[in-house]
């Protein structure tokens, strides 16, 4: 059996013409159908979007006047404590039995309240915030459908996405449309 060189070489060549035409349309329909995918840096997100601004606000209102109270405390503390190491040589032995019982007693008080203002402050901080939290998981929602993400990640400062190409970080367009709604 002999074969024909012209014909083995255009065989060959229809063969690569048909192969790069199938090739060609498998990458225009890959990328065609490519999914994007972005990710939000959501400590950015905390920080500048308009509801996290209102929550954090009001937190820090409320806060600060529980700060005023735990000041109050500290300041008869210290004013007790001054008159202990001030007059103690000159109180008799109840006298100063009762003062440092006093001052034991405003220590413990004092305790008490800046451990209940600590579980106030972050249970309050946490009925601020979900709210915000319940609201943006909506708006990523949204936001994805309406820009045609398939996938959008969240990230926190040194968090789960250690590299992000070009135009993969949308936090900035994404606070817009918060800040917008």
């Amino acid at each position: 059996m002999t074969y024909d060189k012209n014909k083995i070489t255009t065989y060959l060549l229809y063969s690569v013409l048909v192969l790069s035409f199938y090739a060609s349309v498998i990458a225009t329909v890959s990328l065609t159908t490519a999914q994007k995918v972005a990710y939000i840096d959501s400590s950015q997100l905390i920080e500048q979007s308009k509801p996290a601004i209102a929550a954090r606000e009001k937190f820090t209102k409320e806060s600060d006047e529980w700060k005023k109270n735990v000041k109050t405390l500290e300041d008869a503390l210290t004013k007790m404590n001054q008159e202990i190491m001030t007059d103690n040589n000159k109180w008799s032995a109840p006298v100063r039995k009762q003062k440092l019982a006093e001052f034991d007693n405003k220590q413990k008080e004092y305790n008490r309240y800046t451990r209940a203002i600590q579980e106030k402050a972050a249970k309050r901080e946490k009925e601020l915030m979900q709210p915000v939290f319940d609201a943006l998981n909506v708006y990523v929602k949204d936001f994805g459908k309406e820009h045609g993400y398939k996938i959008i990640f969240g990230t926190v400062s040194g968090g789960n996405i250690l590299y992000g190409a070009e135009g993969a970080d949308i936090t900035a367009e994404f606070i817009e449309f918060v800040n917008s709604k």
